[in-house]
């Protein structure tokens, strides 16, 4: 009897790059669950509703959905060090429109 082989070689850089992979994506997923965590005293220091800090959640949840479907189109676009380059350039503008809109609000 014999023991067939895989067809494709298993290398050990492979699977350290997936657990890496894996692990920091669990960081920022993690860090939008445990936001629930600080959700009362945020209402109370902000003197909001719990509706209006639902919407961050909500609109985390729908970006990190949007980012891993759009991920796979976008790997056949463009090479990976360009889309994170996009990727990090994009989130310092949107931190500062942010930025712009609380200090408008303020």
């Amino acid at each position: 009897m014999s023991v067939a082989t895989p067809a494709l070689p298993v290398r050990a850089e492979r699977l350290w790059a997936a657990l890496l992979a894996a692990t920091l994506m669990n960081l920022p997923l993690g860090s939008v669950y445990a936001f629930s965590v600080l959700l009362r005293p945020i209402e109370q220091e902000l003197a909001i509703p719990r509706s209006a800090l639902s919407l961050v959640f909500g609109l985390a949840t729908v970006g990190f959905t949007a980012g891993s479907v759009g991920a796979a189109f976008l790997y056949r676009v463009a090479p990976a060090p360009i889309l994170v380059l996009a990727s990090a350039l994009t989130a310092g503008e949107m931190d500062t429109l942010v930025g712009f809109v609380i200090s408008g609000i303020s």
